[in-house]
Protein backbone atom coordinates (compact mmCIF):
# COMPACT_ATOMS: atom_id res chain seq x y z
CA UNK A 1 0.00 0.00 0.00
CA UNK A 2 1.25 3.77 -0.61
CA UNK A 3 0.45 5.22 3.01
CA UNK A 4 -0.25 2.23 5.16
CA UNK A 5 1.59 -0.69 6.51
CA UNK A 6 -0.04 -3.04 8.46
CA UNK A 7 1.42 -4.50 11.60
CA UNK A 8 -0.32 -8.17 13.20
CA UNK A 9 2.82 -8.25 15.88
CA UNK A 10 1.04 -5.41 17.91
CA UNK A 11 -1.98 -5.36 19.08
CA UNK A 12 -5.20 -4.35 17.50
CA UNK A 13 -5.89 -0.42 18.08
CA UNK A 14 -9.80 0.63 19.92
CA UNK A 15 -11.96 1.68 16.92
CA UNK A 16 -11.02 5.78 17.47
CA UNK A 17 -7.63 4.96 16.79
CA UNK A 18 -8.43 2.96 13.81
CA UNK A 19 -10.87 5.28 12.45
CA UNK A 20 -8.71 8.06 12.43
CA UNK A 21 -5.53 6.08 10.74
CA UNK A 22 -7.73 5.45 8.10
CA UNK A 23 -8.52 8.60 7.43
CA UNK A 24 -5.17 9.72 7.51
CA UNK A 25 -4.32 7.12 5.11
CA UNK A 26 -7.90 7.99 2.84
CA UNK A 27 -6.36 12.00 3.20
CA UNK A 28 -2.69 11.55 1.52
CA UNK A 29 -2.40 11.57 -2.03
CA UNK A 30 -3.06 8.49 -3.95
CA UNK A 31 -0.81 9.19 -6.81
CA UNK A 32 2.06 9.78 -5.07
CA UNK A 33 3.88 6.60 -2.38
CA UNK A 34 4.46 7.52 1.17
CA UNK A 35 8.04 6.98 2.28
CA UNK A 36 8.73 3.60 4.07
CA UNK A 37 9.16 6.10 7.82
CA UNK A 38 6.18 8.28 7.20
CA UNK A 39 3.67 5.00 6.57
CA UNK A 40 0.28 5.07 8.94
CA UNK A 41 1.05 2.06 10.68
CA UNK A 42 -2.07 -0.09 11.05
CA UNK A 43 -1.40 -2.46 14.58
CA UNK A 44 -3.22 -5.89 15.04
CA UNK A 45 -3.65 -7.21 11.51
CA UNK A 46 -1.23 -8.20 8.85
CA UNK A 47 -2.93 -6.99 5.79
CA UNK A 48 -5.89 -5.08 4.17
CA UNK A 49 -7.78 -8.58 3.99
CA UNK A 50 -7.95 -9.48 7.57
CA UNK A 51 -8.56 -5.65 8.87
CA UNK A 52 -11.24 -4.85 6.27
CA UNK A 53 -12.54 -8.43 7.76
CA UNK A 54 -12.43 -7.47 11.00
CA UNK A 55 -13.62 -4.10 11.13
CA UNK A 56 -15.61 -3.99 7.60
CA UNK A 57 -18.35 -1.05 8.89
CA UNK A 58 -15.49 1.12 10.22
CA UNK A 59 -13.28 1.28 7.07
CA UNK A 60 -15.96 1.75 4.99
CA UNK A 61 -17.55 4.34 7.34
CA UNK A 62 -14.31 6.29 7.51
CA UNK A 63 -13.70 5.95 3.89
CA UNK A 64 -16.50 7.78 3.26
CA UNK A 65 -19.49 6.85 1.71
CA UNK A 66 -21.30 5.30 -1.16
CA UNK A 67 -21.29 8.75 -3.19
CA UNK A 68 -17.38 9.19 -3.67
CA UNK A 69 -17.50 6.22 -6.16
CA UNK A 70 -19.25 8.21 -8.29
CA UNK A 71 -17.71 12.08 -8.66
CA UNK A 72 -13.76 10.58 -8.76
CA UNK A 73 -11.90 13.18 -10.70
CA UNK A 74 -10.24 9.74 -12.43
CA UNK A 75 -13.85 8.31 -13.43
CA UNK A 76 -14.55 11.54 -16.36
CA UNK A 77 -13.14 8.33 -18.90
CA UNK A 78 -16.12 5.94 -18.43
CA UNK A 79 -18.14 8.73 -19.99
CA UNK A 80 -16.38 7.72 -23.64
CA UNK A 81 -16.74 4.84 -25.63
CA UNK A 82 -14.23 1.80 -24.05
CA UNK A 83 -12.62 0.07 -26.93
CA UNK A 84 -11.87 -3.98 -27.26
CA UNK A 85 -8.57 -2.50 -28.14
CA UNK A 86 -8.33 -0.33 -24.92
CA UNK A 87 -9.70 -3.40 -22.63
CA UNK A 88 -6.49 -5.48 -24.29
CA UNK A 89 -4.11 -2.95 -23.12
CA UNK A 90 -5.39 -2.38 -19.93
CA UNK A 91 -5.40 -6.04 -19.36
CA UNK A 92 -1.52 -6.57 -20.57
CA UNK A 93 -0.72 -3.52 -18.14
CA UNK A 94 -2.79 -5.54 -14.76
CA UNK A 95 -0.76 -8.10 -16.04
CA UNK A 96 2.87 -6.68 -15.88
CA UNK A 97 2.23 -4.48 -13.24
CA UNK A 98 1.02 -7.81 -10.97
CA UNK A 99 4.31 -9.40 -12.33
CA UNK A 100 6.43 -6.12 -11.05
CA UNK A 101 4.32 -6.56 -7.39
CA UNK A 102 2.67 -3.14 -8.05
CA UNK A 103 -1.00 -3.11 -7.51
CA UNK A 104 -3.12 -1.31 -9.93
CA UNK A 105 -6.68 0.14 -8.69
CA UNK A 106 -9.11 -0.69 -11.34
CA UNK A 107 -12.56 0.67 -11.64
CA UNK A 108 -14.81 -1.95 -12.91
CA UNK A 109 -18.21 -0.09 -15.11
CA UNK A 110 -20.96 -0.68 -17.58
CA UNK A 111 -21.27 2.92 -18.42
CA UNK A 112 -24.18 4.17 -19.19
CA UNK A 113 -25.60 1.38 -17.27
CA UNK A 114 -24.42 1.28 -13.61
CA UNK A 115 -25.14 -2.25 -12.47
CA UNK A 116 -21.55 -2.03 -11.87
CA UNK A 117 -19.67 1.14 -10.87
CA UNK A 118 -16.71 -0.29 -8.10
CA UNK A 119 -13.06 -0.51 -7.23
CA UNK A 120 -10.43 -3.01 -6.36
CA UNK A 121 -7.14 -3.59 -6.41
CA UNK A 122 -5.09 -5.98 -8.28
CA UNK A 123 -2.29 -8.04 -7.24
CA UNK A 124 -2.04 -11.16 -9.02
CA UNK A 125 -2.10 -12.30 -12.81
CA UNK A 126 -1.16 -15.33 -15.02
CA UNK A 127 -1.33 -15.91 -18.76
CA UNK A 128 -4.17 -18.12 -19.25
CA UNK A 129 -4.68 -20.50 -22.54
CA UNK A 130 -7.78 -17.82 -23.17
CA UNK A 131 -6.34 -14.80 -21.79
CA UNK A 132 -5.65 -13.66 -18.29
CA UNK A 133 -6.82 -14.27 -15.16
CA UNK A 134 -6.64 -11.92 -11.72
CA UNK A 135 -6.70 -11.84 -8.40
CA UNK A 136 -8.02 -8.77 -6.83
CA UNK A 137 -8.77 -7.32 -3.59
CA UNK A 138 -12.55 -6.82 -3.40
CA UNK A 139 -13.56 -4.41 -0.39
CA UNK A 140 -17.02 -5.58 -1.13
CA UNK A 141 -15.91 -8.82 -0.14
CA UNK A 142 -12.58 -8.94 1.34
CA UNK A 143 -12.80 -12.78 2.58
CA UNK A 144 -11.17 -14.03 -0.32
CA UNK A 145 -9.71 -12.30 -3.69
CA UNK A 146 -11.95 -11.91 -6.58
CA UNK A 147 -11.01 -13.37 -9.90
CA UNK A 148 -11.44 -11.47 -13.03
CA UNK A 149 -10.86 -12.72 -16.11
CA UNK A 150 -9.90 -11.52 -19.59
CA UNK A 151 -11.05 -13.11 -22.99
CA UNK A 152 -8.11 -12.36 -25.32
CA UNK A 153 -10.63 -13.37 -28.43
CA UNK A 154 -13.44 -11.06 -27.47
CA UNK A 155 -10.98 -8.78 -25.89
CA UNK A 156 -13.59 -8.25 -22.83
CA UNK A 157 -13.21 -8.08 -19.06
CA UNK A 158 -16.14 -10.62 -16.90
CA UNK A 159 -16.34 -10.77 -13.35
CA UNK A 160 -18.25 -13.80 -12.16
CA UNK A 161 -21.12 -13.58 -9.91
CA UNK A 162 -21.16 -12.26 -6.61
CA UNK A 163 -23.32 -10.82 -4.21
CA UNK A 164 -23.80 -7.01 -5.81
CA UNK A 165 -23.24 -8.46 -9.20
CA UNK A 166 -25.25 -10.38 -11.68
CA UNK A 167 -22.08 -11.89 -13.41
CA UNK A 168 -20.82 -10.97 -16.84
CA UNK A 169 -19.19 -8.88 -19.16
CA UNK A 170 -17.94 -5.27 -18.44
CA UNK A 171 -15.23 -2.93 -18.70
CA UNK A 172 -11.82 -2.23 -16.50
CA UNK A 173 -10.31 1.47 -16.60
CA UNK A 174 -7.37 1.44 -14.57
CA UNK A 175 -7.99 4.51 -11.98
CA UNK A 176 -4.70 6.27 -11.95
CA UNK A 177 -0.96 4.85 -14.21
CA UNK A 178 0.10 8.79 -15.01
CA UNK A 179 -1.54 12.47 -15.51
CA UNK A 180 -3.75 11.90 -18.54
CA UNK A 181 -4.50 8.21 -18.00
Amino acid sequence: MYHARFDATRPAADDETCRRRVREVVARNPRVPGRPEDLVVIPGYANLREFSRAREPLLKAACGGAWRSYVLRSHWRMIFPISPAHQERTATRLLSASKRNFAPIIHLVTFPSLTINHGMVVFDGLETRDGFEFRAYDPNEPARPARLAFNRATRTFHLPQNRYWAGGELKVIEIYRGWWL
